[in-house]
């Protein structure tokens, strides 16, 4: 399952991936209408930021005068759905960072390859992995040692300090989840997002919101995208970031939609990007993406990402058919289990820790066999591994759009994970406040 670093050109080459998004200038149909009057014009959905987005078509524009290019900036799952109910205006290309997104609009017949001859329907001109960030001044300021892997950040005195997105919103944070679902196996990898959830700061509207919220010291650790560090770094010297182990590089892709009107000037830009002049720009600051030329990467030894690029020995064989399948499940379950229990969780993991504290130094195994109990039925979820068998359940998963009914079944599920979770809050707060009677009664007899 563990791969050696040469798996970076494999990934390469194995793709499958990625995902769209959001909005950049609101372009209205009108406006459209207008500049098709005089020049040719690119749409280009995407979850990238603004900065980023211009930077990337800022030498494109510079070299074919007659098309502009103009952005809509959604998050991936808005992505998704923009290009999945063919909403106005119709993009004629798709770019992002995730890999599951951009397999989810391929097996949706939604994008058309860009070479006749090309495997895929979408196309890889750069590569990301992922880990988590830090500020290094924050962890001093709050005496906090640096984490050095995922499961440091378990550790108790991390609460309160790490940030990261919802997978419901963020496509690269769908791939850090399942990243964790994958290395971990179903169960366990729950077991270990349920723990962490009661550590976190806060779960980000975006996923650039971690990034941004490390800047402004409102957390000092963040489960990110590396290109979102490697950025950040170029602002502020206090930055780190460190690959998980494993991790999984992944390619940043574009996609030409089905339905453009410019295919000619999409497959411009695609050719671009896959330019020794578009690679060159992803190495710019503020965008600091692994080109997938890689011999273009060697020319510029003393470029931050080559200090990067050994720095992580093993890597993930990811799954993309199995992320695939289980999209919108496990964005379901990360809102139901995490988002909407954020409050709960980092109430009952706070008191566990305190309860752990307290029976450290007493020679009851009863107690802590009932406080054991206790973590083990909090790290559970409402939905079993076998039924991952059931192609037909996961079917009927997806994601929740304004004005839409969701499946019967998706709809009945999702009533059942609320009354389980009602339950298993009152149980387990109940049954830690009985806990802390009992031991604050034997100190006090």
């Amino acid at each position: 399952m563990l791969k050696i670093n040469l798996y970076f050109l494999k990934i390469i080459a194995v793709l499958n991936i990625i995902f769209i998004a959001p909005l950049l200038w609101a372009v209205s149909p009108s406006e459209i209408k207008e500049a098709s009057e005089n020049s040719a014009q690119l749409i280009i959905l995407t979850s990238f930021s603004e900065e980023v987005s211009s930077t990337l078509a800022a030498e494109f524009e510079r070299q074919n005068t007659n098309i502009r290019v103009r952005f809509l900036h959604k998050k991936t799952p808005a992505a998704l759905t923009h290009l999945q109910l063919k909403m106005q205006p119709v993009p004629d290309l798709v770019m992002a960072s995730a890999v599951d997104a951009m397999d989810w609009l391929s097996r949706a017949d939604l994008l058309q390859p860009y070479r006749p001859t090309d495997r895929l329907n979408y196309t890889p001109f750069g590569y990301s992995g992922y880990g988590y960030m830090w500020d290094t001044n924050y962890l001093k300021q709050h005496k906090l040692p640096l984490p050095s892997n995922w499961e440091n950040l378990l550790e108790e005195q991390y609460q309160g300090h790490i940030a990261m997105s919802s997978p419901m919103r963020s496509g690269t944070t769908h791939v850090i989840v399942e990243i964790i679902l994958q290395e971990l196996g179903w169960s366990e990898g729950w077991a270990y997002l349920q723990q962490l959830g009661g550590s976190l700061a806060t779960v980000t509207a975006r996923s650039f919101g971690v990034s941004q919220g490390i800047l402004r010291k409102r957390f000092g650790l963040g489960l990110v995208i590396d290109s979102f560090a490697f950025s950040a770094q170029s602002e502020n010297s206090a930055i780190g970031f460190r690959y998980s182990s494993p991790t999984t590089f992944l390619p940043v892709s574009i996609g030409i939609v089905k339905q453009t009107t410019q295919a000619v000037q999409a497959e411009k830009f695609v050719k671009y990007l896959l330019s020794d002049t578009g690679q060159q720009v992803l190495l710019k600051p503020n965008i600091s993406r692994y080109p997938i030329n890689n011999e273009l990467l060697l020319q510029h030894p003393k470029h931050r990402l080559n200090s990067y690029r050994h720095q992580q020995k093993h890597t993930l064989d990811y799954d993309h058919t199995l992320a695939v399948r289980r999209y919108h499940l496990v964005n379901a379950l990360f809102e139901y289990s995490i988002t909407y229990r954020l409050p709960f969780l980092q109430q009952a993991w706070r008191k566990i820790y305190r309860l752990q504290k307290r029976l450290e130094n007493r020679n009851s195994s009863v107690l802590n066999d009932q406080l054991e109990a206790l973590v083990k039925e909090l790290k559970t979820i409402p939905f079993k591994e076998i039924q991952l068998g059931d192609s037909r359940l996961l079917s009927q998963f997806s994601k929740p759009i304004p004005g839409s009914a969701l499946s019967p079944i998706q709809a009945q599920l999702q009533h059942k994970w609320r009354q389980w979770d009602a339950s298993l809050q009152d149980k387990i707060m109940r049954k830690l406040q009985q806990l802390e009677v009992t031991i604050t009664t034997m100190e006090h007899p």
